[in-house]
């Protein structure tokens, strides 16, 4: 069951407009691209990120990820299931969720991005891709730097533990603040001959 009824689920902040290259919220809809992706492009093609990190997603993302609340996992997904059906792209070959390091796995007991993505996966019939990619740096939590920060922060944070990857790939994450975990995956996908990227996430910070 949803954790949304149906006027609830209008209601909700859906993320619209946003930049399609890093789903930032814009103010009009006459402009598709915002002013640092109109700057300088990243490294992923597009972006879908259902809806704003505001009231009440904001909550019930927290409740999921900090609290193990994962009976929030099916309807929290559902957003971003019925964002990217929307958005009608073309499937990629394999879900790549966000990986934790070992020692934040450990204290959280889950990864919050592959419960995200293990759902889309079977929803879309898309493999899942869950040690391609591994996070060697127990990098400092990102909340509160900003983006400058986060890209130090990040900085050689994640290695490709395979050769063999897929020519397309979503990475699936809860939240895209900065974009800058998203593009430090999609530069290192890149390096190893992944040539289209999309961002998939539930909901956008701005």
């Amino acid at each position: 069951d949803s954790e949304f009824c149906a006027d609830c689920y209008a209601d909700l902040p859906w993320n619209n407009p946003a930049c399609v290259r890093c789903a930032l919220p814009l103010a009009t809809q006459y402009s598709t691209t915002c002013p640092a992706c109109a700057r300088r492009l990243p490294a992923f093609d597009r972006s879908i990120a259902a809806v704003r990190y505001e009231f009440p997603v904001d909550v019930l993302v927290r409740r999921f990820k900090y609290n193990g609340m994962l009976h929030l996992a099916p309807s929290l997904s559902k957003l971003l299931l019925d964002a990217v059906l929307l958005a009608n792209l073309e499937k990629p070959e394999a879900l790549l969720p966000v990986p934790l390091h070992t020692a934040r796995l450990k204290e959280r007991g889950f990864n919050q991005s592959i419960e995200i993505a293990r759902i889309l996966s079977r929803a879309m019939d898309i493999p899942l891709l869950t040690t391609a990619i591994r996070r060697q740096r127990d990098t400092p939590f990102q909340t509160g730097l900003v983006a400058s920060q986060r890209r130090k922060n990040l900085r050689n944070a994640f290695v490709a533990t395979t050769t063999h990857l897929p020519e397309s790939v979503a990475i699936v994450d809860d939240v895209m603040t900065t974009g800058t975990t998203a593009q430090a995956i999609a530069s290192l996908l890149r390096n190893h001959g992944v040539k289209h990227m999309t961002v998939w996430a539930i909901s956008r910070a701005d």
